[in-house]
């Protein structure tokens, strides 16, 4: 298949509009999940797909071709339910064999497609057994061998899970992971469970109210969510949330005033009028324990405790508002203690008053970065990709102008948290590199620190945090334009 396209979907049930003007392209082998509350429509999005149902408005193609008309029987698709929907009365070589008898598939093809499917999934002792003889997870196991047989162009699943107890849920989440590593297979798969979807999904397609609220990869859904629905609804715990209003806007910086009167920093890429209603987010692995001399701080009591062993995680009450703190490992802390929460300015979130997230450079560089398809070399100095041509450069540099401010090839420690020399002459007569572009690529090199050729948002978050502390030469948390001339003066 190589691809599933929906264009301006709109479904109504009588007066009632359930799908809202959804467009979407699934790339052919790719693993796609619908997330979203009970009620936003992904089941019926996926049925829409599947043919079960006609939209009302708009139209769905596969591999170029129209099938909005088409019915499901004749679409090429696989469908797996929430409730199994196995035939009680017979074994489950029957029900794997019943829907390729119903197509006129030959008794041989049926024989190999079955036993292909029964090793795969690991249910061949259960071939003779009926559905009554076994458990859950065998059941499901079944009715994913039911679709297999069938070599459909898309899997359709709908919250096949979803019946399965906890235990029993994870391991047959790395079961469909390596099935679909095996089968290569576009995979549609609808939940209400976004740990499900961020540990199985290519890409996630966030609904709510019939509407696409944001589709990406689970990892550009948690750094970067487009609106306070997708940052609430992405993550667990889910991300705290702190009302406010804009007192004041210095150095890329938005102050804003929240509960008790605390003021906090967040990077905000454009100016916000003072005033503004705004509300900062913050997820709870991200929050740290305050000291004393803490810019950032929140002072909280502690409500509730869960000690799980590997990390303890912490309710807690700021002025009537309530927040959730993650903390690795064993943590003594009880019910009543002060806790006092240091919120990192490089790792909030801002919304505006209408729940959309607030642009910021820092969290833009970090998708830029993801989408590089060329790593950046990790040693810039020594490498030959270092001296080709850039596309965004230009001009040739001369002798001398390779040096940092004073030629002493050496950025200062505040800057990158650790001394980096740089050859004398290294950058002298480079052909179509400029400086700036080259310094570019050495910071890169450095905040990659695992070598992996793409920025993190807590790589991106670190090497910014290094930078400011270079410049801010008091140490107030603030950079005057003072120390920044100090900072780059030779």
């Amino acid at each position: 298949m190589s691809g599933l396209e929906l264009r301006n979907i709109v479904k109504n049930f009588g007066a009632v509009e359930v799908i809202r003007d959804v467009s979407l392209h699934v790339n052919d082998g790719e693993f796609v999940a619908f997330v979203g509350p009970s009620g936003c429509g992904k089941s019926t999005l996926l049925r829409l797909i599947a043919g079960l149902d006609k939209p009302t408005r708009g139209s769905i193609a596969i591999d170029g071709k129209d099938v909005t008309a088409i019915s499901a029987a004749d679409r090429g698709l696989a469908m797996v339910f929430q409730s199994y929907a196995l035939y009680p009365h017979m074994s489950v070589k029957e029900n794997l064999a019943f829907g390729l008898e119903n197509t006129k598939v030959a008794k041989a093809e049926i024989e190999a497609r079955i036993t292909d499917a029964a090793r795969m999934l690991e249910i061949e002792p259960f071939l003779q057994r009926r559905p009554g003889q076994l458990s859950g997870g065998q059941r499901q196991r079944v009715a994913i061998g039911r679709a297999i047989v069938r070599r459909p162009d898309a899997f359709l699943l709908d919250e096949p899970l979803s019946n399965l107890d906890a235990e029993l849920r994870v391991s047959m989440r790395a079961e469909l992971a390596a099935l679909h590593a095996r089968l290569k297979a576009t995979m549609i798969y609808v939940t209400h469970d976004q740990v499900e979807a961020m540990t199985l999904a290519d890409r996630i397609v966030v609904l709510r109210s019939g509407r696409v609220e944001q589709v990406g990869t689970p990892l550009e859904l948690y750094n970067n969510p487009a609106n306070r629905f997708v940052a609430g609804f992405i993550g667990a715990p889910h991300m705290n949330f702190l009302e406010g209003a804009i007192v004041g806007h210095q150095g890329g910086f938005a102050e804003v005033e929240t509960v008790g009167g605390h003021r906090l920093s967040v990077i905000a890429k454009e100016a916000r009028p003072t005033g503004e209603r705004v509300s900062i987010g913050i997820r709870p692995q991200h929050i740290t324990l305050a000291d004393a001399a803490s810019a950032s701080r929140l002072d909280t009591r502690v409500t509730l405790v869960e000690e799980l062993g590997s990390e303890t995680v912490v309710h807690a009450d700021a002025g009537g508002k309530k927040l959730i703190a993650v903390f690795a490992g064993q943590q003594r802390m009880k019910s009543g203690d002060s806790l006092p929460l240091h919120l990192d300015p490089h790792v909030l979130h801002l919304f505006g008053e209408d729940g959309g997230a607030c642009p910021d450079g820092l969290r833009e560089l970090v998708s830029r970065s993801r989408r590089q398809t060329t790593p950046t070399p990790h040693h810039p100095a020594t490498s030959a990709q270092a001296s080709q041509p850039s596309d965004a450069d230009d001009g040739t540099m001369g002798p001398g102008q390779g040096s940092m401010p004073g030629g002493s090839g050496m950025m200062p420690d505040g800057m990158m948290g650790r001394s980096m020399m740089i050859p004398s002459g290294m950058m002298d007569g480079m052909p179509m590199m400029s400086m700036r572009g080259h310094m570019m690529k050495i910071m890169f090199a450095v905040a990659d620190a695992d070598g992996d050729g793409a920025l993190s948002f807590e790589e991106v978050t670190a090497i910014h945090k290094r930078i400011f502390d270079g410049v801010d030469a008091n140490n107030d948390g603030k950079v005057t334009t003072d120390e920044l001339q100090a900072f780059m003066r030779p």
